[in-house]
């Protein structure tokens, strides 16, 4: 068995001409929320889930889930008192 400069048996792949280049502007930034908790829509209820969704994104994710199905559902109540009137 011949060592070669992409792989070795006890060291696995090397980084060799065909390695990917390092992302130069470094890791990605995650996106700024749509609707940041100062904008108010003028909807009480809907304001507040907005709020709610702002600090469940800071939770830790398993304390996230309740959050967003808590959000989730006050839209969809909210959504749908709009589509009966």
């Amino acid at each position: 068995m011949t060592d070669t400069p992409e792989s070795t048996p006890d060291r696995g792949p090397q980084a060799g001409p065909s390695a990917e280049p390092a992302d130069p502007a470094g890791p990605a930034v995650p996106a700024e929320p749509a609707a940041p908790a100062e904008a108010m829509t003028g909807h009480p209820a809907v304001d507040e889930a907005l709020r709610a969704l702002d600090e469940t994104a800071d939770a830790a994710p398993a304390d996230q889930i309740p959050g967003y199905e808590a959000v989730h559902r006050v839209l969809q109540q909210t959504l749908a008192t709009i589509d009966e009137g």
